[in-house]
């Protein structure tokens, strides 16, 4: 790929097809939290009285203010979307730069973003793309481009980076910022103490407009707890019971498969790659990335359950996995490279290709299998015929999965097909590709083809006003028009999101919760609600009486097996709104 602009042409339908095979939401999750908080920036009078905005998790990012006055210029819908489709771009443009700073290969780099678009990976202990826009996938180019300066030993660069996503999301700029911070102590006598200090300075002058704005507007009613003293037992039992990805000890069983799985991954092809070339400078930055993101895990575990430190369990330190993921990833894409362009042999071929998909998966058996059929090409020199076979063999293990997963079939057999081939076309001297142009135009067509069957079953990209509202948003939109905008609403505490279209305060929900990491005040107000509001699908007329009485409540939204002898005020095929 000598052509430095033909890198465009490739990356941006990688990335802008990885959103296809993603998908994409809007008011879900996290946004159930950050969109009333922006409709209350641009209007003060929403929402009055109501708990959610007694914690001060709104406060600690300019991402939030940003978003909401440009919804104003265009819909929060529009600015949602592009968004989005902005940040998984930098992302993925973020993963290119590092890989090819590690390789030296664009070949590489290329490949390093098919392995990371094929699958999203969410669970409690790896975090990568979002399905929908929101703070972290927005910090998260500028924390991988922390990580690519500070590979190219550029720190003042790579603090920079680092302050900016910072203003964004702490969360995700937190492992960084630790890393660089060990980074830059333990080379102090190299770099110099007068280039240390400058370079934090760099950060102190960038973040200091949030680390202001966050202490001047912090929130009123609630209190939240110290940063540096022992949570009570009361908030931890709390948090144990509803927020389990912050604290290592509580993930289950699965999300400790996968993260093993990675680990697998980024032994075997760090040894395959400093097998195949020597280990350089930059290999050691990587191990001081490996190294900080476990031990983000360790401080994880340590201050959030031995320890339990609200500031260090506030900043969910254990999410600093994802830069151990990445490097996994980077790595096993210069394994592959190496492995498709070291042989001729069409096995061979395929055999690297069987592999990189049953990686690409992130499925935990898959990445174990895939990983071993790799080690069998670096064996073909030494062990020529056993690793051979054994690669057949374990590339026949990976198709039998396939074949009990149609989209995972899609995945192995597709580009396994079209290698083959290609591989015969060459031959013949039917056509002439390069390797890299196959395995991009490939990949692409596979993308769309996994698309295509995960639109079918449902999974699909919701474009801004692309479907008419559900049931429970007609019952929001019903509210918004409808009711005075101090109107206090009871919802079923399973629901989410009510605030979002509605724009009326609510007694609360089991998505209130999130914040409670920020706040032992506030978690404390959420856990007496939701105590409050058990058998809520049990509740007679007496009972809505007795919380709108505490709550100064005016409605009641029940679901449609639920009647009350209140005046229904609305109704549609799943709910019942009434006025009490």
């Amino acid at each position: 790929m000598k052509n430095k602009g033909q890198i465009f042409y490739l990356f941006l339908p990688i990335a802008i097809s990885s959103i296809l095979f993603i998908g994409y939401r809007f008011a879900v999750s996290d946004q159930c939290i950050y969109i009333p908080i922006m409709r209350r920036i641009l209007d003060s009078s929403l929402y009055p009285g109501d708990y959610l905005f007694y914690q001060p998790s709104g406060k600690y990012s300019i991402l939030l203010p940003i978003v909401a006055y440009l919804s104003e210029l265009l819909t929060m819908q529009w600015v949602f979307f592009m968004g989005y489709v902005i940040a998984i771009t930098g992302l993925f443009w973020a993963v290119y730069r590092i890989a090819f700073s590690f390789s030296k290969s664009r070949e590489v780099a290329c490949i390093a973003i098919l392995l990371l678009c094929i699958s999203r990976r969410q669970d409690q202990a790896i975090i990568t793309q979002e399905t929908f826009f929101t703070l972290q996938p927005v910090a998260m180019p500028f924390s991988l481009m922390t990580l690519y300066f500070f590979i190219r030993g550029r720190y003042k660069l790579a603090v920079a980076f680092n302050a900016i996503a910072f203003l964004i999301h702490p969360i995700a700029a937190a492992p960084p910022f630790i890393l660089l911070a060990f980074y830059l102590v333990f080379s102090v006598r190299r770099l110099g103490l007068r280039t240390v200090l400058k370079t934090f300075g760099v950060f102190l002058l960038i973040t200091a407009p949030i680390l202001v704005w966050a202490s001047i507007s912090r929130s009123s009613g609630f209190r939240g707890a110290s940063f540096f003293r022992i949570a009570s037992r009361e908030w931890m039992g709390i948090l144990y019971g509803r927020n389990t990805y912050a604290f290592p000890p509580l993930w289950n069983r699965s999300s400790w498969e996968r993260l093993f799985s990675i680990c697998l991954l980024l032994v075997v092809s760090m040894f395959l790659k400093i097998m195949y070339t020597e280990a350089g400078e930059r290999d050691k930055k990587a191990l001081w990335i490996v190294t900080a993101s476990l031990g983000c895990l360790g401080m994880a575990y340590l201050f959030g359950s031995v320890i339990p430190v609200p500031l260090f369990f506030q900043l969910q330190l254990a999410r600093g996995l994802y830069m151990l993921m990445y490097i996994a990833f980077i790595y096993a894409a210069y394994v592959v490279w190496i492995g498709y362009s070291s042989h001729d042999s069409i096995d061979a071929k395929g055999i690297v290709i069987v592999s990189a998909a049953a990686i690409a998966t992130g499925d935990p058996l898959l990445v174990a299998l895939g990983v071993l059929a790799s080690i069998t090409i670096w064996l073909r020199k030494k062990l020529p015929n056993i690793a051979r076979a054994s690669g057949i063999v374990m590339s026949g293990i990976i198709l039998y999965f396939s074949s009990r997963n149609f989209v995972f079939g899609v995945v192995v057999c597709t580009p396994v097909a079209l290698f083959m081939v290609a591989e015969v076309l060459k031959a013949v001297k039917v056509m002439q590709w390069g390797a890299i142009n196959r395995f991009v135009a490939i990949y692409i067509i596979l993308i769309a083809v996994s698309a295509a069957k995960l639109h079918k079953d449902g999974l699909r990209v919701e474009f801004p006003y692309s479907k008419p509202p559900d049931t429970w948003t007609q019952a929001q939109l019903w509210a918004s028009e409808n009711t005075p905008e101090e109107s206090v609403f009871i919802v079923p505490p399973d629901t989410s999101g009510f605030r979002n279209f509605s724009k009326r305060a609510i007694v609360g929900d089991r998505k209130d919760g999130a914040p409670g990491l920020f706040s032992e005040s506030y978690d404390l107000e959420w856990a007496r609600r939701m105590k409050q509001l058990q058998s809520y699908g049990e509740f007679k007329d007496k009972d809505f009486v007795k919380l709108a009485e505490e709550y100064k409540a005016a409605f009641a939204v029940t679901r449609r097996n639920h009647e009350l002898g209140f005046q229904r005020v609305y109704e549609n095929s799943d709910f019942y709104v009434y006025r009490l």
